[in-house]
């Protein structure tokens, strides 16, 4: 079941990544080699804090919300700093919003598990 749930949420920089190149392919040319360097450069920065918190996840155990919810404020972040980068579109990729998609998503999922570890078991009160 995490398997099934951890693509599901890789499917998001897997997504910002297909976006990405077709706006690069519109720019610029590529040869093949170039082509599968910057693709997978891409979804590996992306997709990096996904996968930081899948290896988090697997060290610390913990249960399915605190999975799920790890891999969510990753791509809430991930979503936020596009939202950014489209709304206004800007030409220069604005790199210090893309300097701090890494904290921010950090930020996020620790945020996401104290909280998460703070519910009791049976819920809020």
């Amino acid at each position: 079941m995490k398997a099934i749930t951890a693509l599901t949420h890789l499917c998001v920089p897997a997504l910002v990544t297909v976006a990405v190149i077709v706006v690069a392919a519109r720019r610029e040319t590529f040869d093949a080699a170039g082509f599968i360097g910057f693709a997978l450069g891409s979804f590996l920065f992306y997709a990096a804090p996904h996968l930081w918190w899948l290896v988090i996840a697997k060290l610390l155990g913990g249960s399915s919300v605190l999975f799920h919810a790890g891999l969510t404020a990753a791509s809430f972040a991930l979503a936020a700093i596009c939202a950014a980068w489209l709304f206004p579109a800007d030409p220069s990729g604005l790199p210090l919003q893309w300097i701090l998609y890494w904290p921010l998503a950090i930020a996020l999922q620790v945020a996401v598990a104290v909280v998460v570890n703070g519910l009791p078991a049976n819920g809020p009160r």
